[in-house]
């Protein structure tokens, strides 16, 4: 009973390893190879790259803001009160840069190259 059982589900593999390459075969034909010096990759690339550094810009620019402030202390106000005073102008521009980083790197996630 045991060997029937193996020897059915070895059939049973060889069919599905066999139906995996068929369909592998017909994708291949249908799609041409991604290319890595492509103008669209390159552009994907930097956009995602962008979305990426977002973050750790955006905290170290307001850690090192927040440092420079007298009379700022991050346990009692929030991240968005820096945007405030004669150098608001420093944290305005870390919002408006990392908001547009993190925005535009989920879009080049569905681009095609």
């Amino acid at each position: 009973m045991k060997q029937r059982t193996k020897r059915f589900r070895g059939n049973v593999e060889c069919l599905a390893a066999g139906a995996v390459r068929a369909a592998l075969a017909r994708y291949s034909l249908l799609m041409k190879p991604a290319s890595a010096h492509d103008r669209t990759a390159r552009w994907t690339r930097g956009l995602l790259s962008c979305g990426l550094a977002a973050g750790p810009a955006f905290i170290t620019t307001f850690l090192v803001e927040g440092a420079t402030r007298d009379q700022y202390r991050p346990s009692r106000h929030p991240v968005s009160s820096l945007a405030l005073g004669p150098r608001g102008r420093i944290q305005t521009a870390n919002f408006a840069l990392s908001a547009q980083a993190l925005t535009r790197a989920p879009g080049a996630s569905g681009r095609r190259p």
